[in-house]
């Protein structure tokens, strides 16, 4: 049935209900008509005509909660029925205590929206019990409507909570769990504002530890660093603050004042493993003390879960455990310009195609356009780009270092165009037997170890290629395409794989194809192809040892390739992570590289922040 079809059908079905429920209420039925209303404002909540009707018919009985008798197990008809009975009567709070037992049954029924009018008109605050069962029942409502809805069933939850917090507003307990609400919906912002509003109520130990806690989740850090030292001075004898504290110095790599607040929770509680852990894992920075890092490893061996967590951040972390995905600021706007053709059919770009400016802020890596021709050719669409660029970062990610032999981008201005034709088709099969695999460098490098066998090194130019014409994945409905979230991704993915097949075509480095390759693209234009090179020589590394130190000094000389402006670089977190987990680095450079890395995935988790509520 089409959508008009349906809804003329939606239509009669109201006009047959409500032409019955005249009828009833008429003759005097009372039960029928009060069936027959409920059917209406289940449909329709807010109609007027359809509550000044149930109105009428309360008001012609002597006991109008006798239409709505309450069983075990519940019938939600009734219950619904029964609310807004009460609703009625001045029973607010009992009211929408019930009216949630029915949000969390069916997550997302539309008559949620009288809790917000019976709470209005509600002339007395609402006492301390009644809080802690409305509690309860949001928690079971938020639970069953992220289960059921995602957000769209949390979202009523919220409202009314909210709702609830203004007839309490000096009830700190229920404002905290508000707090809590809105932080397990990712909701941080608004959160952090309730919070707020809880402190001026009550500078307490409790009230600055959720504010911090909100402030963390925005990525107000140093607020939340300071809000916890803070409640330390209110309660210094609870652990949890200085964990917490901890937690915060060591993520952003100010190793001295987590150990203090490590330390601190150790004297509290020394039987607490992950102060432990994560003290042993901030001396290893400190005293450059190989020796704590295996003291560690000894502990994660013993099944200790942080202690393998901060283990595998520092020796497994992105780009060798996981592939992130693109985190250039740039693809939210070129994935929204994605979003916006698949409104259209691909018939309306087929003769002229679809003309997308956008201005950025500064110059970005150019295989962005890759993704979005990805992207566009999915959809089944034909567009063309245009890119207004504001700025171009200092050192100019243009222009390529020394005289790379091999190139995969030239510029015209500030327009990347690829600077090598079509590859041949038969090194497709072998960079997509690599890219449609799950992600971790150790697999890939051992795949691609595999496949390269049927590659002989004067194939590289058809690797290089790939680089920058990148085939189209799998259709969406293929088993492989559940790895590919994104056409980003996927750009990713083909380039990783390409430059793993390059670091397998042939054995040793100086000389080498391989080496003359990677180099090239080191040294060329930076973009998402440079950070693939880098994973290669980063694998050459990790898996031949005898090369580690003669390719060390690649990774330092790529510093000279980072912004000095402050503009985004798609290098430097690959590069922080990369170089940080090669075998044999120094504490201090790790302790460096950690910090700069943390500064790249904050400013990335503040701006996603700033889009929640």
């Amino acid at each position: 049935m089409s959508v008009a079809g349906e809804q003329t059908r939606r239509d009669e079905i109201l006009e047959h209900a409500l032409a019955e429920a005249q009828r009833s209420l008429a003759a005097g039925e009372h039960q029928t008509a009060a069936e027959h209303l409920t059917q209406l404002l289940l449909a329709e909540p807010s109609n007027p005509a359809y509550q000044t009707l149930m109105r009428r018919l309360l008001s012609s009985v002597d006991d109008p909660l006798s239409l709505a008798p309450l069983s075990n197990p519940l019938d939600l008809n009734v219950a619904v029925r029964h609310a807004f009975i009460l609703g009625e009567m001045g029973q607010a709070v009992d009211a929408s205590g019930l009216m949630l037992d029915v949000l969390a049954a069916v997550p997302g029924i539309p008559t949620w929206v009288w809790i917000a009018r019976w709470l209005e008109a509600l002339e007395r605050g609402i006492d301390r019990a009644a809080l802690g069962a409305l509690s309860q029942k949001l928690t079971l409502a938020a639970r069953t409507g992220q289960a059921q809805l995602g957000d769209d069933g949390v979202a009523p939850v919220l409202t009314i909570a909210e709702a609830v917090l203004r007839k309490a507003p000096r009830d700190v307990e229920f404002g905290l769990f508000v707090v809590t609400l809105l932080r397990r919906t990712k909701r941080p912002q608004r959160a952090a504002q309730i919070a707020r509003q809880l402190v001026a109520l009550e500078r307490s130990w409790r009230t600055l530890v959720a504010l911090a806690a909100a402030e963390r989740e925005r990525c107000h850090l140093p607020e939340a660093v300071e809000l916890l030292i803070h409640a330390t001075e209110l309660e210094p004898r609870e652990p949890s603050t200085y964990l917490d504290l901890g937690d915060i110095q060591l993520d952003v790599g100010d190793f001295r004042a987590a150990s203090l607040a490590y330390e601190r929770a150790v004297e509290l509680t020394p039987s607490k493993t992950w102060a432990s852990s994560s003290l042993l894992f901030c001396r290893y920075f400190l005293e450059e003390e190989p020796g704590h890092l295996e003291a560690l490893r000894a502990v994660a061996s013993g099944g200790d879960a942080r202690a393998r967590e901060l283990l595998s951040r520092l020796e497994t972390p992105a780009w060798v455990g996981h592939l992130p995905p693109p985190l250039d600021p740039e693809t939210a706007a070129l994935s929204a310009a994605i979003e916006t053709l698949k409104q259209h059919a691909p018939e309306d770009t087929r003769e002229q195609p679809a003309h997308i400016r956008l201005n950025l802020s500064q110059l970005g890596a150019p295989s962005l356009q890759l993704g979005f021709i990805v992207g566009v050719q999915l959809l089944g669409h034909r567009a063309k780009l245009s890119l207004g660029i504001q700025r171009v970062p200092e050192p100019d990610p243009r222009i390529p270092r020394g005289n790379p032999l091999f190139s995969v981008w030239h510029y015209e201005g500030t327009t990347a165009v690829a600077a090598l034709p079509q590859p041949a088709s038969e090194v497709q099969p072998l960079i997509e037997a690599i890219a449609y695999s799950e992600y971790r460098l150790s697999a890939w490098w051992e795949l691609a170890k595999e496949q390269a066998r049927s590659l002989a090194p004067t194939q590289v130019g058809d690797l290089l290629a790939s680089l920058v014409h990148i085939p189209l994945p799998k259709p969406p409905d293929s088993e492989e395409y559940a790895l590919v979230l994104q056409p980003m991704d996927w750009v990713q993915r083909v380039q990783i794989a390409s430059c793993l097949l390059i670091a397998n075509l042939d054995g040793g480095w100086q000389g080498s194809v391989r080496q003359a390759a990677l180099e090239s693209l080191l040294n060329g234009p930076v973009d998402w192809s440079t950070n693939a090179a880098l994973v290669a020589v980063a694998a050459i590394a990790r898996h031949e040892p005898e090369h580690t130190e003669t390719l060390r000094p690649l990774f330092e000389g790529l510093q000279e390739r980072i912004p000095r402006d402050g503009s985004f670089s798609c290098l430097l977190h690959p590069l922080t992570c990369l170089w940080s987990s090669l075998p044999g680095t120094p504490p201090r450079l790790r302790a460096d590289l950690w910090a700069l890395r943390q500064r790249v995935e904050e400013a990335v988790r503040r701006a996603r922040a700033g889009n929640l509520g």
